[in-house]
């Protein structure tokens, strides 16, 4: 009788591990998978978006698009977006004038 219950108990301890190992290879692989494959899709799709909507602001000049393909594109979301840069200076003092 002893010695089928110390059997039985290594058969729970090795089923009880089997169970957690299981488990955290699953929680890793879902970590893994929504760390390096689903998160770099969203935010590419979301970046793709953007540039087909024509809102992306470059606020630093760089774009490294060297195509100028994108003339209709506008690269600023504000009230002054089809002006010149004079004459949004001219504007400007002229707003200051008259005040």
């Amino acid at each position: 009788g002893g010695g089928n219950v110390n059997v039985s108990k290594v058969k729970s301890i090795l089923c009880k591990l089997q169970a957690n190992i299981l488990w955290v290879s699953y929680i890793f692989y879902r970590g893994y998978r929504g760390f390096f494959v689903i998160l770099p899709a969203v935010f590419k799709e979301v970046y793709r978006q953007l540039e087909e909507s024509g809102l992306v602001v470059d606020v630093y000049g760089d774009d490294d698009d060297d195509d100028d393909d994108d003339e209709g594109k506008e690269y600023a979301v504000n009230d002054n977006a089809g002006t010149q840069p004079q004459q949004q200076q001219q504007q400007q003092q002229q707003h200051i004038v008259i005040q």
